[in-house]
């Protein structure tokens, strides 16, 4: 009887330890960020990526942060726009919380595809900040990212020496017919590789050449997933604002020939008032859009399920507009640049 007891006094005596450092050692911990924060300047903006180095296929998870004083104004970057280009699978949206010191906290995380490689470059981004009651704003830009990407190689359990133990070779007689074997093998091997390629070779001069999709029809499939997803019901009506104008934008850089999706809206609207390709009559269409559209995206205006409807119908009209007058004039749905 006196061992299990004894034992059973070590146990709880164990226990009460490990409670109290874990108690002790947590005040340390929160102490130390909150020195950290306090030597941080008024507005700090990191960006970074989850792997620097990802093989083909791979997703690469891309977060910025923006820690800053209680007293300090800033100006998130449109994040979003430099991946406009890019196969996005999860778009995320800045999210603001409180850190140590009463510091503010927002932070955004972007799940993309990094593409075929070899490299997927990020570039800096820029964040505006200044004092509660400054007339001038302070500027802070991020470092940019570089990702590696690497071809899928063979797995290394496929490339190891095989473990069996060392086998005698066979004698004469059998060694003839295993190499009679190997022979026969190699030479049925070369024959269906020949076969193949034949079949191929004639199904190609059979085959009809394939014509890719319109610009106005890729924007038509674009527009239809779009709705699908009820990205406006679920509230996320920012979210689908980019969406939209993406779409919107590399149909006019398919159709016109306009580097739509690389420029900011002013820059794109100077282009586009002396752009001959782009007919007259719906130039003040696509300006009125592409507006309204940036009060969405940067002036925090939330419009009404109607107005969102409304702004989808009106980029549908205005590539069924400009599909019926390029099929009229006989142009071709690839622009010369």
């Amino acid at each position: 009887m006196t061992r299990p007891v004894v034992l059973l006094g070590l146990l709880l005596l164990g226990a009460v330890a490990l409670g109290g450092c874990g108690r002790d050692e947590a005040a340390p911990v929160a102490a130390k960020a909150a020195d950290r924060a306090a030597l941080e300047d008024p507005a700090v903006f990191e960006a970074r990526v989850d792997e620097s180095r990802v093989k083909l296929g791979d997703r690469v998870t891309f977060t910025a942060e923006v820690r800053h004083d209680a007293d300090v104004e800033v100006r998130l970057p449109p994040v979003l726009d430099v991946f406009a280009n890019a196969l996005v699978h999860e778009a995320g949206r800045w999210e603001e919380s409180e850190g140590y010191g009463g510091r503010r906290v927002h932070r955004i995380r972007i799940v993309l595809d990094p593409g075929l490689g070899p490299i997927m470059g990020i570039p800096a981004l820029e964040l505006g900040w200044r004092r509660e009651g400054a007339e001038v704003w302070e500027t802070i830009r991020s470092e940019p990212i570089t990702v590696e990407v690497e071809a899928v190689t063979a797995a290394d359990e496929d490339l190891r020496e095989p473990s069996e133990g060392f086998e005698l070779p066979p004698p004469p007689a059998e060694a003839r017919e295993r190499r009679d074997l190997r022979v026969l093998a190699a030479g049925g091997a070369v024959l269906l590789v020949l076969g193949v390629l034949a079949f191929v070779l004639l199904r190609r001069r059979r085959a009809r050449a394939i014509v890719p999709p319109s610009p106005d029809e890729v924007a038509r499939r674009e527009l239809a997933r779009l709705a699908e997803r009820g990205l406006v019901e679920a509230g996320r009506v920012k979210e689908y604002y980019y969406v939209l104008t993406g779409i919107l934008r590399r149909y006019i850089e398919d159709r016109f020939g306009l580097q739509a999706p690389e420029r900011t809206t002013e820059e794109f609207l100077a282009e586009m008032r002396h752009a001959p390709a782009i007919p007259a009559e719906e130039k003040p269409t696509l300006e009125s859009f592409l507006a309204s559209a940036d009060l969405v995206k940067y002036a925090k205006h939330l419009p009404a399920h109607d107005e969102a409807r409304r702004a989808t119908e009106t980029a549908r009209r205005f590539v069924e507009a400009t599909a019926r007058r390029a099929g009229a004039e006989g142009g071709a749905d690839v622009a010369v640049r």
